[in-house]
């Protein structure tokens, strides 16, 4: 494996940056909409599994 430089870590933070700048709202509240529903579910599923436990 090839080591970099600074300057070429420097240019690939600088890339990183842009492209987290270019995020767009839209995505960040799609990724968070996905995040709420994945909760959502795991929950769902803790309380599947209790109530299973329960019942045995």
């Amino acid at each position: 494996m090839s080591s970099l430089t600074l300057k070429q870590i420097g240019k690939k933070i600088k890339k990183l940056e842009k492209q987290y700048e270019s995020t767009s709202d839209a995505a960040i509240l799609s990724k968070q909409k996905i995040e709420k529903q994945v909760r959502k579910w795991i929950t769902m599923e803790q309380d599947l599994k209790d109530r299973v436990h329960r019942n045995t």
